[in-house]
């Protein structure tokens, strides 16, 4: 949940749709010669810590409100989706159920810190998940970045094979025939063949995540 308040910190409604939010947007705008200097703030209202700030200048009369416009949305999207966000406080516990989701999340809190421990959780529960999630691309195409990071990192090697970037491969693969849009599996098959030494296939796929994915 995201919540705007005004720049003044005293407006009761203000202050009690922060007290109701994941998130809040403020703002100022200041009148300077020839420009208007806006500054914008997203705050994380649970922990109260500045998520993201930025000034710009406006020129009077300037046709970028629009692009400006843009920018900040595309931002403000950008720290939501972050997993040091949301995505990490719901991944600190795991799923009584172990769902497919909460595994997917919980691997994006693993590639905040990228420690063994970290990714052994994420590769158990993905692997418990897709035992009753066999067809959700998103949790196919993380356990292949689990791999991939089995292979370069030397984390927690595996029983169930001694090719740990091939796994990676075929893992990234499944992902894209279960969803050809997938942007996850795209990256990591991307990624798994960078780090095979294909060059011309990871320029394939990289472009392709850009192209699905460009911010």
């Amino acid at each position: 949940h995201l919540g705007a308040a005004q720049s003044n910190p005293s407006d009761e409604m203000a202050v009690k749709l922060i007290a109701q939010s994941d998130y809040a947007l403020a703002g100022s705008v200041r009148f300077q010669p020839a420009a208007y200097k806006i500054a914008i703030r997203l705050t994380d209202c649970r922990t109260n810590l500045v998520a993201w700030s930025e000034e710009f200048q406006l020129e009077y009369g300037s046709d970028r409100l629009v692009d400006l416009q843009n920018y900040v949305a595309l931002k403000i999207a950008a720290q939501l989706a972050t997993p040091t966000g949301i995505i990490d406080r719901l991944a600190r516990s795991k799923s009584p159920n172990g769902s497919a989701y909460r595994a997917v999340l919980r691997f994006y809190a693993y590639t905040e810190q990228f420690t063994p421990e970290l990714h052994q959780q994420a590769k158990v529960e993905l692997l418990e998940a897709l035992q009753n999630a066999p067809l959700y691309a998103e949790a196919w195409a993380c356990l292949s970045g689990v791999y991939w990071n089995e292979y370069l990192f030397g984390f927690n090697p595996s029983e169930d094979t001694d090719d740990p970037l091939g796994k990676s491969i075929e893992c990234a693969q499944h992902a894209l025939n279960l969803a050809p849009d997938s942007v996850t599996g795209t990256y990591a098959l991307a990624v798994a063949m960078f780090q095979k030494g294909e060059m011309a296939v990871f320029r394939e796929y990289a472009q392709k995540t850009l192209d699905m994915a460009p911010y």
